[in-house]
């Protein structure tokens, strides 16, 4: 009887010890912060602390106890390896897991890393990566963290992280919004920039010919997305006019698609060029009598630009860019061809020759005729006011 007793206890002993499996120890070193921006990494350290301890599958090295381990080591863990500093802090604590994170930015995305390194090997047994869209949503993605490393410390295979959903921009105060990109505390990494902006611009425009220039002015109109970036495409219409000779006016529509290669565009300056594909609808007007010749040509415009912004959502732009045209022709000509007078036996008319434009035979005038001939080319200088939104 007394062999069957001890014999069950045994066997009981053996089943318990079986059942229960000791608890890995870890330590959570503080996240290291890589961005340009202050970021209270203390805080989502302890935070991830909590997540941990509460999910009751590891045993966690209490903070303070690890604080003065690190303070006493400071200078002896100097010049070693992350993964040789983790190992000697576990070796201290008797931690068989130390887990070292780190946070920076990718794009439009904050990104916490989290590697866990054995202890005695000094090998990275699993890691992990979770995003937010603002420094804001850096606390709510703690517990995707710990949920996460848990899962693969348990040998689970997880897909990539998939960050919530940005969220929309409601800064319903002006007070609140100014100060939160106010130039004393954003930088250059931190500066979220708007998708999309519209331009208001105001230019000089020299109507160049081979043999004179005549001025100008020029309204436009742009829409670049996503605005301010170091790609944007590009939409342009423009409206101008301005005096060709003495008796000549010159007004018309411009209208552009492109795209935008920018050197810098880090929130505070902006400095590129552009090239693009368009049309323009130029129409000669004589100056005294009723007399016009409208035309369409293809353009292909070249530009330059450097911008400063001045707050988050303005920018002022200084631009200069050249749009050659080809393929010009007459669409339509009020000018008079000459009439034959049988009583002198001369030709009576407005002055000018005969010029043959795109195929066809147009009878132009003197003033007009290196335009017509040659096509139009336009060089603008001038300001665009950018709102970004």
């Amino acid at each position: 009887m007394k062999r069957l007793v001890y014999g069950l206890g045994i066997w009981i002993v053996i089943v318990f010890g079986w059942g229960q499996t000791e608890k890995v120890k870890i330590a959570i070193l503080r996240i290291e912060n890589r961005l340009q921006q202050n970021v209270d990494t203390d805080a989502l350290t302890e935070s991830l602390q909590i997540e941990v301890v509460n999910r009751r599958y590891f045993l966690v090295v209490e903070r303070s106890q690890l604080n003065r381990i690190l303070e006493e080591q400071k200078l002896s863990l100097s010049g070693l390896t992350e993964e040789e500093q983790a190992t000697q802090i576990g070796n201290l604590l008797g931690a068989q897991k130390i887990w070292v994170g780190s946070l920076a930015r990718f794009g439009e995305k904050y990104m916490i890393t989290m590697k866990s390194i054995d202890t005695k090997t000094g090998v990275i047994d699993f890691a992990d990566q979770v995003y937010a869209y603002d420094t804001e949503g850096l606390l709510d993605i703690i517990p995707d963290l710990a949920d996460r490393m848990i899962r693969k410390a348990k040998g689970e295979n997880l897909s990539a992280y998939v960050p919530k959903k940005k969220p929309p921009q409601s800064d319903s105060s002006p007070r609140s919004s100014a100060s939160r990109y106010s130039s004393s505390s954003r930088s250059t990494s931190d500066y979220s920039r708007p998708d999309e902006s519209f331009d208001i611009g105001f230019y000089r425009i020299n109507f160049s010919t081979n043999k004179d220039v005549a001025d100008g002015g020029a309204l436009s109109f742009m829409i670049k997305s996503p605005g301010d970036r170091h790609g944007e495409f590009y939409m342009d219409l423009r409206l101008y006019g301005g005096a060709i000779q003495t008796n000549w006016n010159l007004g018309g529509v411009n209208f552009n698609l492109g795209f935008m290669f920018n050197l810098i565009a880090n929130g505070y300056v902006l400095l590129g060029g552009g090239i693009g594909f368009g049309f323009d609808i130029p129409v000669f007007s004589h100056a005294k009598k009723d007399y016009s010749i409208s035309c369409f040509e293809w353009t292909i415009p070249f530009s330059l630009q450097f911008g400063i912004h001045l707050g988050r959502d303005f920018m002022i732009v200084a631009e200069a860019s050249w749009i050659p045209g080809f393929g010009l022709f007459i669409s339509d000509s009020t000018y008079p061809e000459p009439t034959y007078n049988v009583y002198t036996g001369m030709y009576e008319g407005e002055p000018g020759r005969y010029l043959k434009v795109s195929g066809e035979e147009y009878y132009v005038p003197y003033e007009l005729e290196s335009y017509l001939k040659d096509g139009m080319n336009y060089v603008y200088a001038g300001l665009r006011l950018s709102f970004l939104f």
